[in-house]
């Protein structure tokens, strides 16, 4: 996955992660055939879900820890 592909995903954490601390993410089906990973918002995607371990278990706390990680992998 490319920088542009996390960038967006890191400005989505909100949206994207629910108030138990899931983070849903799709990604299109065509490109990740050919290795590829795409962060798509509709059409035939792949869809993921990915509990973050985060204490307490909330939204705010969540979207802290992966954007924490986001920006470590970014550096």
């Amino acid at each position: 996955m490319d920088k542009n592909e996390l960038n967006q995903i890191k400005n989505n954490l909100e949206i994207k992660t629910d108030y138990n601390g899931n983070l849903f993410l799709r990604f299109d089906k065509q490109k990740a055939y050919d290795e590829k990973w795409k962060v798509v918002t509709h059409g035939d995607s792949i869809h993921v879900k990915l509990k973050v371990a985060a204490y307490p278990a909330k939204q705010s706390t969540s979207v802290d820890v992966m954007s924490n990680l986001i920006d470590s992998v970014l550096i």
